[in-house]
């Protein structure tokens, strides 16, 4: 694993602006309602927590242990202008309803973002949860209940879906902190691979950098909203053909330092 931070965010805009959540020592304020409930959710898609960001088969159901949501007791959805084109996706909250509210009291807890709000104003928080109403709910930007450690949940999870030799779609899930950048190496360099709104990244004959075709295994240089980069290697074996999202694979990095450094300046404990 290569890990090291820059002196500052070398990716301008908006990871700036997700960065910039953790280190609100106020936090933000809103109204807490409920979207599908979660059972209905998670027997559709198979794992829970669909929504926008993509995510599924982050439960295993039989269980009920969490693989890419270890920890969170929530899934929620943020206003459009949060989301910022899925770069929120994975980002986890620590949230607490107070006050007089209207119907289930959402309680408090750890919240992972898995989806986008067109009807969310600033602050307000939509939880894949049973319930109705609304309760005022305060909350802020926390590094995600991960270890750097041997335990395979707390590790980079990777799901490749629909690729091929030409054509690659990979999501990376159970991050301490949102996810910047993804950068592949092909012919001898490092390159940023697309992300579009479905949080998916993807390299095909659109990226001029990234031409097919591809082979396994995969070496990708992956950097969090505040500039750490860590180096996965020697990902992926089989073909990606008989990968799906029903058959994730666990990576061997996590962010080391995730938000620590820059709540520490900001003089947040």
């Amino acid at each position: 694993m290569d890990s090291r931070r820059r002196e500052g965010n070398p990716l301008n805009g908006a990871p700036s602006v997700i960065a910039s959540l953790f280190t609100n020592p106020a936090g933000l304020s809103g109204d807490a309602s409920f979207m599908i409930p979660q059972s209905l959710v998670s027997s559709k898609h198979k794992g829970g927590a669909s929504g926008a960001c993509s995510y599924t088969n982050v439960y295993d159901q039989k269980t009920g242990d969490r693989l890419s949501a270890f920890g969170v007791d929530a899934f929620v959805a943020v206003r459009p202008e949060l989301y910022h084109g899925s770069l929120a996706c994975g980002m986890c909250l620590e949230y607490k309803s107070n006050g007089a509210g209207i119907g289930t009291r959402v309680g408090s807890g750890i919240a992972m973002v898995v989806d986008k709000c067109p009807s969310c104003y600033e602050g307000d928080l939509d939880f894949e949860r049973d319930g109705s109403g609304k309760w005022p709910v305060t909350w802020k930007a926390v590094d995600c209940p991960v270890k750097q450690d041997s335990n395979p949940k707390n590790q980079f999870e990777y799901a490749i879906t629909d690729s091929n030799a030409y054509s690659l779609k990979l999501q990376i899930r159970n991050t301490k902190v949102p996810i910047a950048q993804v950068q592949l190496l092909h012919n001898g360099d490092y390159h940023p691979m697309l992300r579009k709104e479905d949080n998916f990244f993807y390299a095909n004959s659109v990226t001029p950098a990234l031409l097919p075709p591809y082979y396994s295994p995969l070496s990708l240089k992956i950097t969090s909203i505040f500039g750490e980069i860590v180096t996965e290697t020697n990902l992926i074996t089989d073909a990606f053909e008989s990968l799906s999202m029903a058959k994730p694979v666990t990576g061997t990095v996590q962010f080391v330092h995730a938000s620590l450094l820059e709540r520490r300046l900001a003089g947040i404990h």
